[in-house]
């Protein structure tokens, strides 16, 4: 890659000794145009403070017309292109349930330290796939912008749209019939499986040494767990995985035809002679508005990869726990108040059994109530909040830490992110669910927040521990105690935060997964 133009410099010297202090300010210097040679082509992409970034980069042919509902094509071309846009998001609803996006979206971003030219290539890459439930949200969000990261880390940080809603989830027994392997839905997995596909090929262009670890955050640690442990691997590069708030679980096969027979029906495609091309023909706004799922921390998306016995032949669980990923160095966690921004809101005890049955109905109201007594809480909101927060994110994530170890994973580490923000508006609610992103990719201001000294000594912290398990493999950054790997008999946790939050799981998550069976 070409090196950054001297206009900073040359700004700078010609503005010395200039009395006016408005000119004292040396002016910005301009991107600076890079080339790299892809099998997308020649992708042109910008060079800014100490960051090249090349975005909109198709790894997959476009998915229209008769390639809706189907796996994607890797992306071949040998024009120029220019990267220094992104694509669109994929097809989704916004915050008013407006249709946004496109179906043409199979796009990926990178984010490249401005370094002279090495020879061999040394940097490793962090592949990120954001939540939102499978449904909603998008590469391009300007918080998930990755220049600081991979400035900071010294990593390529990488970022990718896949398909959301019924064009990445949707299952049909038309749709399966359509294949060898008797299988439908899945196409945003597949997605992934081809965006990693176009890395491997592609990250020595970039500077890249050919390793890789995966950043799943919700619905992206999801789709990480059925990545890891599919039988159809192992993935090219791929050395680690880190899963924060997100279970390793998946829909079965049976339920998500079920809900892509409601679809067809909602689209007037169940009458048809062929479901599946009526199913292509419909616009991409009626799809997406026919049968929506909106993202919840609270709820499951009814969009998520299914067990269709192919790819995902078990519950990824299941494949932690027979060692499909005992390959990979696995860092697993959540944060201390993944719900307490979205859960119902009430000071009064009297409310707090109401609430509870709310959310879990009748049959479990009562043990739950016992297992979260309100005199341990400040207020029926915070208990209802510890309740829903272990039972959908703490204990989930025990569960795939103990399925890896189960496995005999190479290292499994565990996390707890309890660290409150000092200011307005996150420090009422605290550790939510997602926030520890605002502090590792530290875009604060895409979160309307300004971030005080504890802020940004947290957001240094998380981001020397992630660079050193990318880079070295370890969790012992210069500066910061080692981390122990988490085992059965001593499940140790780092905190990112203080005070430390104790340790629910050894009875909480043994009530969660007594429920459970």
């Amino acid at each position: 890659m070409r090196g950054p133009t001297d206009a900073l410099t040359l700004a700078a010297l010609v503005l010395v000794g200039c009395s006016d202090p408005e000119l004292n300010e040396p002016t910005p210097a301009p991107p600076t145009p890079v080339s790299v040679q892809s099998t997308s082509g020649s992708l042109v992409g910008t060079c800014h403070e100490g960051v090249c970034a090349f975005l909109g980069v198709p790894y997959a042919a476009a998915p229209l017309a008769g390639r809706r509902f189907k796996a994607p094509l890797l992306y071949a071309a040998d024009t120029q292109r220019n990267a220094d846009h992104f694509g669109p998001a994929c097809s989704q609803l916004d915050i008013a349930q407006a249709y946004l996006g496109s179906e043409d979206c199979l796009t990926l971003n990178l984010w490249i330290p401005e370094n002279p030219a090495s020879t061999p290539p040394t940097l490793p890459a962090l592949v990120f796939l954001h939540g939102g439930g499978n449904v909603s949200d998008s590469a391009s969000n300007p918080r998930y912008d990755g220049a600081r990261l991979a400035q900071r880390a010294q990593l390529i940080v990488v970022s990718v749209e896949f398909r959301l809603g019924a064009f990445g989830y949707l299952a049909h027994p038309a749709l399966a019939k359509e294949t060898p392997q008797g299988v439908s839905g899945n196409y945003g997995f597949w997605d992934q499986m081809t965006a990693l596909s176009w890395l491997n090929r592609n990250l020595p262009a970039f500077g890249g040494d050919g390793r890789v670890t995966l950043l799943g955050q919700s619905a992206g640690a999801r789709n990480i767990c059925a990545l890891i442990t599919t039988p159809l691997g192992p993935l090219p590069g791929v050395e680690a995985a880190i899963l924060a708030s997100g279970a390793c679980n998946a829909i079965t096969r049976e339920a998500s035809e079920a809900h892509g027979q409601h679809l067809a029906l909602a689209l007037g495609c169940d009458v048809v002679a062929d479901p599946a091309e009526c199913l292509r023909n419909a616009s991409a706004e009626n799809v997406t508005l026919s049968l929506p799922s909106l993202p919840d921390p609270m709820t499951t998306s009814t969009y998520n990869v299914n067990i269709d016995g192919w790819a995902i032949p078990v519950p990824p669980l299941e494949g932690l726990s027979a060692g499909r990923a005992r390959q990979l160095r696995l860092l697993v966690g959540t944060n201390s108040d993944e719900v307490a921004h979205v859960v119902p809101q009430s000071d009064s005890d009297s409310d707090y059994p109401q609430l509870v049955r709310s959310q879990f109905g009748a049959d479990l109201a009562d043990a739950v109530v016992d297992a979260y007594p309100l005199e341990d809480y400040a207020s029926p909101t915070a208990a209802l909040a510890a309740a829903i927060t272990d039972a959908r994110y703490t204990c989930s994530a025990r569960r795939s830490l103990r399925a890896a170890v189960d496995g005999e994973g190479t290292a499994v580490y565990r996390y707890a992110f309890a660290h409150r923000p000092e200011h307005a508006p996150y420090a009422a609610t605290g550790a939510v669910h997602g926030l520890e992103l605002m502090y590792l990719f530290q875009n604060f201001e895409a979160y309307g927040y300004d971030p005080g000294p504890d802020d940004q000594a947290l957001a240094d912290e998380l981001t020397a521990y992630i660079a050193d398990f990318v880079h070295q493999g370890t969790l012992a950054p210069a500066g910061f105690p080692a981390w122990p790997a988490y085992a059965r008999d001593a499940p140790a946790f780092h905190t990112f935060g203080t005070p430390e939050v104790p340790d629910r799981s050894a009875t909480h998550c043994d009530f969660w997964d007594a429920l459970e069976k």
